[in-house]
């Protein structure tokens, strides 16, 4: 259910109590409940509330430490899987190459002599001196490199915190033996939610990246999210 399931359910009398400070009061309440381990956000504001072993389960996955390196890494993955989509350029459809592509500052293909440095919103957000700012600068003294800024999304960094955390919690339920009914449910269950989270982070990565920022030999392009191949970027430039 969703926060304005529950206001409707609450309301005593429409023409008194307004709906939507009732709705905004569930919101908190939902917060806390989420906060304190009694439900969990599903996706779009639905909420699912939590007992037995599903209860346990997810202490177990509240106990699991997203660090930094930890964060980083699995953005990574994702925006790796993102980047299979981009990389080869027809150059004014006369010449096809392709880039070497970064991916959050690791290498994730060798190409020819352009290069291509990719940052996720959250790479960014960890990052301390990374921004459009600083890169354009830098991009005067490398003119082989072309810096793509994706757009801020702070959506990416709750799935890939969830991701991490739910992944890490279920690999101690799957080495388990003698495993109940209930804990192989449990199991089918998260590992579809984790499914999930990681085409979401997908999704988000390239929307981020498709409303982001392009940067070469000094010049700033804001992407508006009509483009979604390299080549008519490139072919600008």
């Amino acid at each position: 259910c969703n926060a304005e399931v529950i206001a409707h359910v609450l309301v005593r009398d429409v023409r008194s109590e307004h709906l939507t400070e009732l709705k905004k009061q569930v919101k908190d309440s939902l917060k806390r409940l989420n906060l304190a381990g009694f439900v969990i956000e599903r996706e779009d504001g639905i909420f699912e509330f939590l007992t037995g072993s599903k209860k346990t389960f997810e202490d177990e996955v509240n106990g699991v430490e997203a660090k930094k390196n930890d964060q980083r890494r699995t953005v990574r993955l994702r925006l790796t899987e993102v980047l299979r989509e981009v990389g080869q350029v027809d150059y004014e459809k006369k010449q096809r190459f392709r880039t070497t592509v970064f991916a959050d500052g690791e290498k994730d293909n060798d190409g020819d002599s352009l290069v291509l440095q990719i940052y996720s919103p959250l790479h960014i957000k960890l990052e301390d001196g990374l921004n459009v700012e600083n890169a354009e600068m830098e991009s005067f003294s490398h003119t082989d490199t072309v810096y793509w800024f994706s757009k801020v999304d702070d959506e990416i960094e709750k799935n890939v915190v969830r991701l991490f955390k739910l992944s890490e919690a279920l690999k101690v339920r799957q080495a388990q033996q003698n495993k109940t009914d209930d804990d192989k449910e449990l199991i089918r269950e998260k590992s579809k939610e984790i499914n999930v989270l990681q085409q979401s982070i997908e999704s988000h990565l390239r929307s981020s990246l498709f409303n982001g920022t392009i940067i070469w030999n000094g010049d700033v392009q804001e992407l508006d999210g009509k483009t979604t191949t390299l080549n008519p970027i490139f072919n600008k430039m």
